[in-house]
């Protein structure tokens, strides 16, 4: 079992489960929930997200799921959100409402990473990656401002976990 810490930035819990399907091989499976009031960076609030990871990773120095690995991932992610936006009525007043909206997306890439189980128990996970984002829904919003987890393109990912081998 292991613990993102970085996830915390995001309002988010982030943990996952690795198992050594051969000497080689181990499969991870990561899930997170995030929940916030408010965005710090956009105009959103009431915001719910959920995140479900599977990573394959090949160990070839040595025997998973301890040492240098390479692999690959496959991500889907949702948030749900209300999105504060204003217009402009026919009397040239702005009007300032609130409306629901969310937004969906894919991801798939490689990984290359290290991981380091200490004294038989604890863990500690470092990697970097990315791959091609592929969002739906309202990710983008107000006047073509995007939620940047969702945009579409090339994503950058990296990762540091914490956790304990049993």
């Amino acid at each position: 079992m292991s613990l993102f810490p970085l996830a915390f930035i995001n309002s988010n819990l982030m943990m996952g489960y690795e198992r050594a399907v051969t000497n080689k091989v181990g499969l991870r499976v990561i899930g997170a929930y995030g929940i916030a009031d408010y965005s710090e960076t956009h105009d959103l609030s009431n915001y719910q997200s959920q995140h479900l990871e599977g990573q394959v990773k090949y160990y070839p120095l040595g025997k998973a799921p301890s040492g240098f690995y390479v692999g690959a991932y496959l991500l889907y992610k949702h948030i749900d959100f209300d999105l504060h936006t204003y217009y402009m009525d026919t009397i040239n007043h702005y009007v300032y409402d609130t409306v629901r909206g969310g937004a969906q997306s894919v991801a798939f890439g490689v990984l290359i990473g290290w991981q380091l189980i200490a004294s038989r128990t604890m863990t500690f996970d470092m990697f970097i990656g990315g791959g091609p984002n592929l969002p739906s829904g309202d990710y983008e919003y107000v006047n073509g401002n995007t939620i940047d987890s969702y945009k579409k393109g090339m994503v950058f990912k990296v990762g540091l976990a914490f956790g304990i081998a049993f």
